[in-house]
């Protein structure tokens, strides 16, 4: 992993911690509970549940962090990816060039 994912990670990782503290704070009682995971293919997480508090019933906060060599196939099934028309909302429209006659630069 280079510099970056992991300054990424650990950011993600602290700003899990903050939202729990401050969670079980405004809760008054209930604490999270915390599952370390481990993904046998690369990468792992954090689940945290918080249940039967004052405030909060039922919540979670979790991290994960999942890597591989390879997508599994659901991903990668024509149903699954969005139509082309998709991406041109996301895609600024093209320029056409305009020409510039001989005149205009005098």
């Amino acid at each position: 992993m280079n510099d970056r994912t992991e300054a990424v990670k650990a950011y993600l990782l602290d700003l899990q911690d903050r939202i729990c503290a401050a969670l079980e704070v405004e809760d008054g009682g209930a604490r999270f509970v915390e599952d370390a995971w481990t993904r046998p293919g690369g990468g792992g997480g954090r689940t945290r549940v918080i249940e039967n508090g004052a405030l909060i019933e039922k919540g979670g906060v979790n991290f994960s962090h999942v890597h591989g060599d390879s997508l599994p196939p659901s991903v990668l099934s024509p149903s699954r990816r969005p139509s082309s028309s998709f991406f041109r909302v996301f895609t600024a429209p093209a320029r056409r060039a305009r020409s510039v006659s001989s005149s205009a630069m005098r």
